[in-house]
């Protein structure tokens, strides 16, 4: 978590499997110009990373009654409270940065004031309002973050350890007779389509075939695998062995990689 100098804007971090979610709390003072939305533009500016921001979520008082959010644009009511500048930048601030509106009702009064940004606004569902502690409604939301998997479907590979290296060369020469004899009277494609075939042909009489699954989820990484491995080997030596060592070591690979796969 961390706070800017005035405490206008706070920023916080939360893990959600393989992904991080910042989520952002903003207020502005009434009557303070542009100078709260200024301190909040550098403090976004802060969290771009190769040209993009993260994953979103600014929410909090804006104090700007003038502004309309329409679902596709924002726009300034002409004589705008606080002024053009202040309004305009609010404006700015949320299409220069591809930040999505997500609420539409009224938080105080006949104005929204609280107001919510995402920059997946996708995954922010049912948004409305309730009967708050001040004066203000309080703006409630579900925000739904799914790690989409995209599992590879099982795949057939040849075991090319089980192949039967005579049957195929004994295959190929017979073919090798037949091509030859009507080589000349085809043309340089039929040729090619002819000799596949028999390659073809002869590793799927002579070589098996088995099924592989991919069950490795995107959120480990090579590292995390590689301590798996370890934690194996640590296990089967420990259980062979009777040692204390060797015991503790396997311990702390398993709590290392019950560690690391729980932070994401």
């Amino acid at each position: 978590m961390c706070f800017n100098k005035k405490k206008s804007f706070i920023q916080f971090q939360a893990f959600i499997l393989c992904s991080c979610l910042l989520v952002g709390v903003f207020y502005r003072v009434p009557n303070s110009g542009t100078i709260e939305l200024n301190s909040l533009i550098t403090n976004i500016d802060g969290l771009i990373h190769n040209g993009c921001l993260p994953e979103l979520i600014l929410c909090g008082d804006f104090n700007l009654p003038s502004i309309m959010w329409n679902d596709e644009s924002a726009t300034v009511s002409p004589r705008p409270q606080y002024g053009n500048e202040v309004n305009e930048l609010g404006v700015w601030f949320s299409e220069y940065y591809g930040l999505s509106h997500m609420v539409h009702d009224e938080t105080r009064g006949n104005n929204i004031l609280d107001l919510v940004f995402a920059v997946c606004p996708d995954l922010v569902k049912k948004v409305h309002t309730v009967d708050g502690i001040s004066d203000h409604e309080a703006v409630v939301f579900e925000y739904q973050r799914e790690i989409s998997v995209n599992r590879k479907p099982p795949r057939k590979v040849l075991v090319f350890s089980k192949a039967d290296i005579a049957a195929i060369q004994q295959d190929l020469q017979q073919s090798s007779d037949l091509f030859m004899r009507e080589w000349a009277s085809r043309t340089a494609q039929e040729n090619w389509t002819v000799f596949a075939d028999f390659v073809n042909e002869a590793v799927r009489k002579h070589i098996p075939e088995k099924t592989i699954k991919n069950t490795r989820y995107p959120w480990i990484t090579k590292r995390i695998l590689n301590l798996i491995r370890q934690r194996k080997r640590a296990r089967t030596k420990s259980k062979n062995s009777k040692k204390t060592c060797d015991w503790n070591r396997y311990l702390r690979l398993q709590k290392l990689v019950k560690k690391l796969t729980k932070c994401i």
